[in-house]
This record gives C-alpha cells, structure tokens and sequence, in this order.
C-alpha cells in the first residue's frame, strides 16, 4: 500500500512537471515500468485523481490584468457567478469572507464592469490587484512537498 502511495505520487510529481512527458520518459525519470506507469495513470484517471492536463500560463506577458476578491456572500453566490468568463479560480474558504475569486480580465473596462456586477449583487467584497507572482502550480512538482 505504501510502496504503491509513492509510487502515484512519483508519477504525480512528474506530470505536474511536464503534463506532455512520454510515458517512456515517465518512466525513466521515475524508475517505474512504462506499462505500471500507463496502468496507473489510467486508474487515476478514473478516479478523478488526475483531472486533466493542462498549461500554466504567464498572464503578465499576455499583457491580462489579475485580481483576487474575497466574498462574504449570500448562499447561492458562488452558484451565480460559476459561470463568469473570466474567473481563473473560484474556492470557498473560512473566517469572514467565504468565497476567493482570482480573476483574470483582458483590460482594466472588464475588470470594471465585474465589480460592478458584484455591486449590484450586494455582497461584501475586498478587491486586489495581482502585482507579482511569486510562486505558482509547484505543490507535489518539487521533492520538497509530498
């Protein structure tokens, strides 16, 4: 049980590097054998486990605008604004505000018009700018974090 835990979390730690890597590659890297790698990955998969691939992308050089806003909302807010184009990111959490929202707008008129919006809500929220990324989409990419 434990042996198969590091095993998964060998694999993990790999695609969370290079989502792209072979499965040859995979298994170089890992010591694991291709056909174990494959097998379990799928059984990931079908777990929900791994939920997809994907690419991190440097929204400074895209030149797009980055805030974060912290709800205190009604129940049923978070269900209202799923459906918003452009939040990045969208988690309940605890203490005062219950919802963060990390938005990702293509111009300053955008992010304007979605405060507005949560304005006209009536929900209590803070509001801030994304300066500088300092770390990001590293947990279980580095041996550090297990």
């Amino acid at each position: 049980m434990v042996k198969r835990r590091i095993n998964d979390s060998k694999i993990i730690k790999e695609l969370r590097r290079n989502s792209r890597e072979s499965i040859k590659e995979l298994a170089l890297k890992t010591g694991i054998s291709s056909s174990t790698i494959k097998n379990k990955i799928k059984n990931m998969e079908k777990k929900g486990i791994i939920r997809g691939y994907t690419s991190v992308a440097d929204f400074d050089s895209l030149n797009l605008i980055r805030a974060v806003f912290f709800i205190k909302g009604a129940n049923g807010t978070a269900e209202s604004l799923k459906k918003e184009k452009f939040i990045n990111n969208m988690m309940h959490i605890s203490n005062h505000y219950n919802l963060f929202i990390e938005c990702i707008f293509p111009n300053i008129k955008e992010y304007v018009k979605f405060k507005n919006q949560l304005e006209k809500k009536n929900v209590e929220f803070k509001d801030y700018f994304v300066t500088e990324e300092i770390k990001r989409e590293d947990f279980l990419a580095n041996e550090d974090n297990r």
